[in-house]
C-alpha cells in the first residue's frame, strides 16, 4: 500500500452538520488508506486528487482516473479498494436512505429507493461534479444554513435527474410561480436574517427539489445567493452613508468581517475599503 510523503499530513475526519438533517460527511486529505466499508446509506464520494485507484462494488472493478469524479453507492452495498499507488484527498456525503426516499417522492417519481444507472461520474457530467464540491466547500466554511441547505438541494435533485435508474417526472413550465415570488418577497424582507430552506418552503408552498431550480430560473440566483447580493447592495450604502465594514457586516448577518469582505469583493470586484475610499 502507498505510503503518504512525509510532509503530507493525513487528516480523516467525520461530521454531521446541524443545518443538513440526515446527513454525514467524511473529509479525507492525503489519505492512502484501502478502504473498505459496508453502506447503510447513499454514500456518494466527490474526488478533489489522487487520480491512480482502484476499487471494487457489485463484483465489479472500477478505475479511479479523474480527479474530478464521483463514485456512487447504495444503501446495502459493500465496496473496497483493492489498489492505491498515490494519496488521496476525497469528500463523502453519506444520505440517509429515508432522506433521498423523501427527496424522490417530491420530485415525483414512483420508486421509493431511488437507483443508480451507473457507479462513477466524470468529467462528462463536470457541472454535477462541480455542485458537490461546491457543496462540500460550503460546509468547510462560515457560509449560512441556507446556503448549504438549497446546495444540497440541488446536488440530491441533479443526481436523481441524471442518475437514477427511473426518470424524472417533466414539470410544467409554470408550476410555483407564485411562491417564487413570494419568497423573493420574504427573502427581501428578511435579508438581514438567519433564514433557512425550510422558512422558503413554508412561504412558497414548494419542497425544496423544486424551489431553489424555480428561483433560479425566475431570477436568475438560488435563494441564498439572491439573499447575499441584496446584503452586499444594502451594504454599498452603509458604507457610502459613513458606516464602517465590521459594522455592516455585522447588521447585515455576515458571519464576520472576512465573511462580508469575501463576497463583497466577489459581487462588486473590490474590497470594502477600496469601495469607501472610492465615494466618501
Amino acid at each position: 500500500m502507498a505510503t503518504c510523503p512525509a510532509q503530507a499530513v493525513e487528516r480523516v475526519e467525520f461530521s454531521r452538520p446541524a443545518d443538513l438533517h440526515g446527513v454525514e460527511m467524511l473529509l479525507a486529505d492525503n489519505c492512502a488508506r484501502r478502504w473498505r466499508a459496508f453502506h447503510e446509506t447513499y454514500s456518494i464520494c466527490t474526488v478533489l486528487s489522487g487520480t491512480d485507484s482502484r476499487w471494487t462494488y457489485r463484483r465489479k472493478t472500477y478505475q479511479s482516473t479523474s480527479a474530478d469524479e464521483l463514485q456512487l453507492m447504495e444503501p446495502g452495498e459493500v465496496h473496497a479498494n483493492t489498489r492505491i499507488t498515490s494519496v488521496a484527498s476525497f469528500r463523502v456525503l453519506f444520505i440517509d436512505p429515508a432522506l433521498m426516499s423523501d427527496a424522490a417522492k417530491a420530485l415525483g417519481m414512483a420508486c421509493s429507493m431511488p437507483h443508480f444507472r451507473f457507479m462513477t461520474v466524470d468529467d462528462e457530467m463536470r457541472e454535477l461534479v462541480r455542485s458537490f464540491r461546491q457543496l462540500h466547500a460550503s460546509t468547510e466554511s462560515e457560509e449560512s444554513p441556507l446556503e448549504r441547505q438549497s446546495r444540497f438541494a440541488a446536488c440530491v435533485r441533479m443526481l436523481l435527474e441524471r442518475c437514477a435508474e427511473e426518470a424524472l417526472p417533466r414539470q410544467p413550465s409554470h408550476t410555483g410561480h407564485v411562491g417564487v415570488a413570494r419568497t423573493r418577497e420574504f427573502v427581501l424582507a428578511h435579508c438581514r436574517d438567519r433564514i433557512s430552506l425550510a422558512d422558503l418552503e413554508t412561504v412558497s408552498g414548494l419542497s425544496r427539489y423544486h424551489l431553489v431550480r424555480a428561483f433560479a430560473t425566475a431570477y436568475g440566483l438560488p435563494p441564498h445567493a439572491f439573499q447575499t447580493h441584496v446584503r452586499v447592495a444594502q451594504a454599498q450604502r452603509m458604507l457610502a452613508a459613513g458606516a464602517s465594514p465590521s459594522r455592516a457586516a455585522a447588521d447585515l448577518g455576515f458571519a464576520d468581517q472576512s465573511h462580508f469582505t469575501r463576497h463583497f469583493r466577489r459581487i462588486l470586484g473590490v474590497a470594502p475599503g477600496e469601495f469607501i475610499r472610492a465615494v466618501r
